[in-house]
Parts: structure tokens; sequence; C-alpha cells
């Protein structure tokens, strides 16, 4: 095994460890109280998009890591391109997560074919 096999393989073990805290869909989804007044309302042809109260969760650390994991791999090795891909996929997710319930926190990244760039959805 080269070390540059060894090295990428490393820092797969060490993303597979951080994502395990990134949970999007059940960071985003509505409360079942919350679900059903907007179907009971969207039903009644009076739809209301509620404004439910999102548990804060801290992504600081994953978002480290996946970064310092970025920053490690050599996007000219093929398994580092594909780490480089992969954590900014797993970024955006965490990123995400950590804006949930957030208005101040508008601009997250978005990660295209020609690479990350930064989206903002909401002016602040």
């Amino acid at each position: 095994m080269t070390p540059s096999l060894q090295h990428h393989l490393a820092l797969d073990a060490r993303l597979l460890d951080a994502v395990q805290r990134i949970r999007l869909l059940s960071a985003v989804s509505w409360p079942m109280a919350t679900q059903a007044a907007f179907l009971q309302n969207w039903r009644a042809g009076q739809p209301r998009l509620p404004a439910p109260d999102y548990l804060r969760r801290d992504m600081r650390e994953v978002i480290q890591t996946l970064q310092a994991i970025h920053a490690q791999a050599d996007p000219a090795c093929p398994m580092g391109e594909y780490l480089c891909r992969t954590t900014d996929g797993w970024l955006v997710a965490a990123e995400l997560i950590q804006s949930v319930g957030d208005a101040g926190s508008a601009c997250i990244r978005s990660v295209c074919s020609d690479g990350p760039a930064t989206v903002c959805l909401v002016q602040p």
C-alpha cells in the first residue's frame, strides 16, 4: 500500500467518524403537531407556513473536522479528489444544520460541478 493511499484511507476513516452526527432530515423536520396543523389548514384551503422552534445544534466541531479533512486531501490523487468532493457535500449538510432556525445565518455553501460556492438564501 502506498503512503498516499494510507494517508487517504486514514482521512476516509476520519470522515466516516465525523459525519455520524449529521442528520439533516431530523434537524429540519416539523414536529408532528405542526405538520398536522399545516395539513389541516392546507386541506381547508388556508395554507400557512408554520414558524416552528427548531432545536439548535452545534455543528462547529464537525465542520472544523470536515474542513481539516478537505485541506489534507490531495485533489491530484483520485481518492483525494473523491474525499474533497465528499467533504464538500457533508459540509453543506452540516452548515445547514448549524443554521437551522437562525435567520442571521442566511448564507450557505453550495456544491456545483465546478466546485463549492456560497449561496445567500435570505438577505440578513
